[in-house]
């Protein structure tokens, strides 16, 4: 991540995206296309907002929560001591999405709202799971389940649900490191 990505407020994230952010997530950009503009053409080729993109960016930052929601399941969580994004898609808890500075999960997050439509900018979104003091809390029932149940097996006796629960703990640690 350079020195630049961090001045910048996630509202604007869009502005330290790279080609290889976009060659990251499959993003193809037009010949003589900059990065942003090829974020524009396919925000408006998806109906992604990407001033929502910027919110959710910043809800994760600055409140202990993750997005956790859609079907195939998506998870995205924040650390703040490592200033790192971590990515997972359909349970997948892939190296090249553990560690995402903030203009590469705004490019994930672009692709994502291309297919949940509006993100959310409040940590009480159905899309949003808290992680409070006293445990999980999350207002979508499989999610919590999944949370719930991932400490005893018995209690997610599918092996995808437990692929699930796995991706959700491997976000939910490093939002708390």
């Amino acid at each position: 991540m350079g020195s630049a990505e961090l001045d910048l407020p996630p509202e604007r994230w869009i502005e330290a995206v790279t080609a290889a952010d976009l060659q990251l997530h499959g993003v193809e950009a037009l010949d003589g296309d900059s990065p942003a503009h090829t974020l524009t053409r396919l925000a408006l080729e998806t109906g992604a907002d990407l001033a929502g993109v910027g919110r959710c960016l910043a809800l994760l930052r600055h409140s202990r929560c993750l997005l956790s929601g859609g079907a195939p399941l998506a998870l995205l969580a924040y650390s703040p001591r490592l200033a790192l994004y971590r990515a997972s898609y359909d349970g997948a808890c892939e190296a090249d999405l553990s560690a995402l500075n903030m203009a590469s999960a705004g490019v994930w997050l672009t692709l994502l709202a291309g297919e949940l439509g509006v993100l959310p900018d409040h940590d009480r979104h159905w899309l949003m799971t808290r992680l409070t003091e006293t445990g999980v809390a999350a207002c979508n029932p499989y999610v919590q389940g999944l949370a719930d149940g991932y400490a005893d097996e018995a209690h997610l006796p599918e092996a995808y649900e437990q692929l699930i629960g796995r991706a959700f703990w491997w976000c939910a640690s490093h939002c708390l490191r």
